[in-house]
């Protein structure tokens, strides 16, 4: 906080500083005045204004945090049918993402841990397949017919 505030203030120097500069060469006697006056005019203006954005932000921030958590509580408790790993019987069960996952059976009551996991995979598209004419696969069927079975 307080290395921000330094470099705030190192910022708001330089800019008086070249407002300073700009009038020096016009009238020198003004600029320490002119440095003094922007000086305190980007504190007094700029301060405020900084405050106001900040809260905007963090009102924003924790908004989008809220939503979030509400996606993340939905998408994570997703309910599956998992068989028992001991008696085959198929039982409801939540799959949180960010827990280790585990249930009882209804049936033999033994506990089974669930395995998630995750993969990837290529995306394709589907080969396109000129049919071949009906005379075409009739003349070569005809051709197959014709050499003799030793030659095959």
């Amino acid at each position: 906080m307080i290395v921000l505030a330094l470099v705030g203030l190192i910022a708001t120097s330089l800019i008086s500083g070249l407002f300073a500069l700009g009038t020096h060469f016009i009238n020198p006697d003004l600029s320490a005045g002119v440095f003094w006056i922007m000086f305190g005019l980007i504190i007094v203006v700029m301060e405020p204004i900084n405050r106001i954005l900040r809260a905007r932000t963090l009102k924003q921030e924790a908004e989008t945090f809220k939503q979030a958590s509400k996606l993340c509580e939905v998408a994570s408790a997703q309910q599956i049918a998992l068989e028992c790993e001991y008696c085959g019987e198929v039982n409801p069960s939540k799959i949180l993402l960010n827990t280790a996952n585990a249930f009882n059976c209804k049936k033999c009551g033994n506990e089974n841990n669930v395995h998630v996991a995750f993969s990837t995979t290529r995306t394709s598209t589907p080969f396109t397949m000129e049919v071949a004419p009906e005379q075409s696969v009739v003349d070569e069927l005809k051709d197959l017919e014709a050499v003799p079975h030793d030659e095959q």
